[in-house]
């Protein structure tokens, strides 16, 4: 029977991890010494049929179901956190396997109705060859090795929950930025105004724009302070109807737009509001691989400015005299819009203001 594995379970091994600077014998010795961890954490640690560390992807392989069973469990505590790992746990996604290729239809063929004696047109349908690449996405966070050392309630809540959104955060990065990229000609257009029906009118603008014909897989993403905004927007003009709301399901944290689910994350640049036709893209995930270390030298910024092929050097921080631990959490995704009219962003909103 296969283990059934918690989500904090992932985080258990993950501090194991870094108290033994990334050794996977000396983390299950250190399991078993501690009454505090699970019988299924020990026996995952302990099912590694070769030497391996944690630090490539093929170490997964050697823990076979095990430690596959605790990346599925971490990735579904994710779903509440982040849009892409909601998306891909919900099957919103077009499932594909990673470094496969994927043809994207950029203009469908159309069909015609024809009179008698008339000639027939040619439908014409255009279509774009990709590779669904991994995207290496990595999340380091440090922590003091007095937390790492810790097996209390609280300093295990405090790394999961580190951990969770750190890998979150890093996943919806890559999504978001493969959805609108940077520079690229993907619908994108200012909010018109700042009333409930400037609100209703940009939203009918959005829906236009992403091409679902009735059967895609609508999900809507906020920045903080739109979801705050949408969340308090009175109906109308705010002169009448008092005391009603124009999204009496939209909250601070999430709700719905248009009986379509909305996410809220700060991935996003303030002001933003973006429409996802998740059919569209192409998405996978693989292990998340973890790396630990207590010694080397740090630049703890999260915007790094130094950068080795331009000589450019910053202030850096050594782990050893900070006493502190750096975790590396690897994950693998795969992200690809397969049609080109899957997203839209509404920007510089300002409703409610």
């Amino acid at each position: 029977m296969r283990e059934i594995f918690r989500p904090n379970d992932f985080c258990t091994v993950t501090k194991l991890l870094m108290a033994t600077r990334g050794s996977l014998r000396n983390a299950a010795a250190l399991a078993d010494s501690d009454a505090s961890v699970p019988d299924r954490v020990r026996g995952a640690l302990k099912s590694a049929v070769a030497a391996g560390v944690m630090s490539v992807p093929e170490w997964a392989g050697a823990l076979g179901g095990s430690y596959a069973g605790l990346v599925e469990s971490f990735a579904e505590s994710l779903r509440p956190r982040s849009t892409f790992f909601r998306l891909l746990s919900d099957g919103w996604f077009v499932p594909a396997p990673l470094r496969t290729r994927l043809t994207s239809i950029t203009a469908a063929a159309g069909a015609s109705v024809v009179g008698e004696g008339k000639p027939t047109p040619v439908s014409r349908i255009s279509l774009a060859n990709s590779v669904l690449e991994p995207l290496h996405v990595i999340a380091l966070i440090v922590l003091s090795a007095e937390v790492v050392a810790s097996q209390s309630p609280a300093s295990q809540a405090f790394v999961a929950g580190e951990l969770r959104g750190a890998v979150a955060d890093a996943a919806d990065a890559a999504l978001f930025n493969i959805a609108i990229p940077s520079g690229s000609p993907a619908p994108t257009f200012s909010a018109t105004g700042t009333t409930a029906a400037d609100a209703i009118r940009d939203l009918r603008s959005a829906l236009g724009l992403v091409s679902t014909t009735g059967a895609g897989r609508l999900f809507w993403v906020a920045s903080p302070d739109v979801a705050n905004a949408l969340s308090a927007l009175p109906a109308g003009d705010g002169t009448t109807d008092l005391g009603l709301l124009a999204f009496p399901q939209m909250g601070p944290t999430g709700g719905e737009l248009l009986n379509q689910p909305c996410a809220v994350s700060g991935k996003l640049d303030a002001g933003s509001l973006l429409l996802l036709d998740a059919s569209g893209f192409a998405a996978a995930s693989e292990s998340i691989i973890l790396d630990a270390s207590l010694a080397g030298t740090i630049e703890l910024e999260t915007a790094p400015m130094a950068d080795g092929s331009q000589g450019t050097g910053s202030e850096l921080v050594s782990l050893f005299q900070t006493h502190s631990v750096a975790l590396a959490a690897k994950c693998f995704i795969g992200c690809e819009k397969i049609r080109s009219t899957a997203a839209v962003m509404i920007t510089d909103v300002a409703y409610g203001s």
